[in-house]
Parts: structure tokens; C-alpha cells; sequence
């Protein structure tokens, strides 16, 4: 791994155990360095496709997948990962119809929890 600094290692080995994307206060929490430096570890981790992230009303988040399945709370702002089974329809429909190749994913639906739903 290219240049992997000890807070690089760190934030990478933090964003890899995680079953959740993460974003900069909750890595804030766990480590003990200033958050420019987390900010810097996170783009060039990102940069070198070590780690993927995605935008959840305007706050980045990071995972270590390259696809990404993702659930949000709009009540609580929970996120939660879930499982696909198969998307090879559509990756079919997106060669076939659009001669689209894809080379990742990201799902994301938008709704309430089981907690805020009751």
C-alpha cells in the first residue's frame, strides 16, 4: 500500500471494520489526531480508491466497498447497510439498452426506520 502513514493505516483499518459508512465526527471519535489530518487521510485514501464515499444530505460519508447498498432514516438520519442479491438484470439492461458498462454502484433508498415508522 502506497504511502500509508500511521494515521492513514488508522483511518483505513477504522473505515475497512466498520459496518457502516462513517463520517468525519464519528471518525473524529475515535482517533486522536485533528481533523484536517483526518480530512487529508480521507482524500488520499479516496484518491487511491482505497476507500469509496457518498454524499447523505450534504455530509461525505466513507465505506471500504466499491458498490455501496445503503438504507437512511430522513427522521433519525440512521444509515444501514443492506444486502443485494442480484443486480445482473440491470447491469444487462444498462449494457444492452444503454451500452452502459458499469464498473460500481451505489443504492440508496430514503425513508423511515423501523423505530420512526411506528
Amino acid at each position: 500500500m502506497k504511502h500509508l502513514t500511521k494515521n492513514r493505516k488508522e483511518i483505513l483499518e477504522i473505515i475497512s471494520a466498520s459496518k457502516k459508512p462513517l463520517n468525519v465526527k464519528q471518525i473524529k471519535t475515535l482517533v486522536d489526531f485533528d481533523t484536517s489530518t483526518i480530512y487529508r487521510a480521507l482524500d488520499f485514501l479516496e484518491s487511491l480508491e482505497y476507500i469509496h464515499s457518498v454524499i447523505f444530505d450534504n455530509e461525505k460519508y466513507y465505506f471500504k466497498d466499491k458498490n455501496g447498498n445503503f438504507i437512511i432514516c430522513n427522521s433519525c438520519r440512521k444509515i444501514e447497510v443492506f444486502p443485494v442479491q442480484s443486480i445482473s438484470r440491470e447491469e444487462n439492461i444498462l449494457k444492452q439498452e444503454f451500452g452502459f458498462l458499469p464498473l460500481s454502484h451505489i443504492f440508496l433508498f430514503k425513508g423511515l426506520c423501523r423505530k420512526c415508522n411506528t
